[in-house]
Parts: C-alpha cells; structure tokens; sequence
C-alpha cells in the first residue's frame, strides 16, 4: 500500500485558509492512518506486509512559508514512525519516503523551481518498492531523495 498527499495553495499563516489547511490534514495525515487502519488487520493476519507512505522533506526539515504542509507531513512520519513500532510484531513493514521537490502537478507551476533538476515520480515509485527487495530481517524505516542539483532557478 502507497499514500502520498497534496498541499494547500495558501500556507501563509497571517493570511492563509484554516479550512483549506485542515483538508490538507485530512488526505495527508488522517488518510495514511485510516488506510493502515484498514490494510494493516489482514496483513496481520497473513504474517507479513509492507505499507508505504509518502511524507516530505518538509516533515523532517522546518522552513518559512509551509507550516501548514510542514505539520501535516510531521504528522505523517511521527505515524509511520510508530505504527512501525507497533506492527513489526505482526511481520509488517512500515515506511516513509521523505522526498524534496517532486515533478508533479504540486509544484511544477512555482516559477522559482526548475522540473529537470527535480526528483522525478518514477523515482520515489521505485524507492516505495524497497521494503519488497530486502529480506525479512532487514526494513528501512525512513527513506530520505533529496535533488542533486538545486532546484531553484537563480540559486546560488
């Protein structure tokens, strides 16, 4: 099982939409839990599972002008980070991939970012597919894709 999620258009705290932030919290924090709440008893029961989901790096990193995604996404990697916990007694697997800027429709029309130096799509498909790949003994816990070149245009 993969979850990712989106981001609000307003994350300005002094002017920014509560009600658009607290949808932004129901698809990127609540949505993960209640998908593990409904996959997680059969996986169970079967002895073993993977679920995978898509945090940020903004979940680990703090920056101004994101607080709203920021938390949702801290929110996310504190639940991955415990349901770990939780669920490696039953032979699940629990991971969060915490990419930096992703070529999707999220943030390709910023006029600062630069796609082609972006971490594509295929590339955090592929890094999902991790937990499957190692043996039983062995499970990334969290799975950080920062961009090799900046993506932002003018940066130094």
């Amino acid at each position: 099982m993969i979850v990712s999620g989106v981001a609000a258009e307003k994350q300005d705290i002094l002017t920014g939409d509560p009600d658009e932030w607290e949808s932004m919290l129901a698809i990127n924090t609540l949505a993960p839990m209640r998908l593990t709440r409904a996959f997680a008893p059969a996986m169970a029961k079967r002895g073993r599972g993977a679920i995978v989901t898509v945090g940020s790096l903004a979940g680990t990193f703090a920056s101004a002008g994101s607080a709203p995604y920021a938390s949702s996404k801290w929110g996310v990697r504190g639940w991955v980070l415990s349901t770990y916990e939780e669920l490696r007694k039953h032979g699940i697997n629990t991971m969060v991939i915490e990419p930096g800027f992703v070529a999707t429709d999220m943030v390709v029309h910023n006029e600062r970012l630069v796609p082609d130096k972006m971490i594509k799509p295929e590339d955090v498909a592929e890094a999902a597919l991790l937990p499957l790949h190692l043996g039983p003994n062995a499970t990334p816990l969290e799975l950080t894709l920062k961009c090799v070149l900046r993506p932002y245009k003018g940066a130094a």
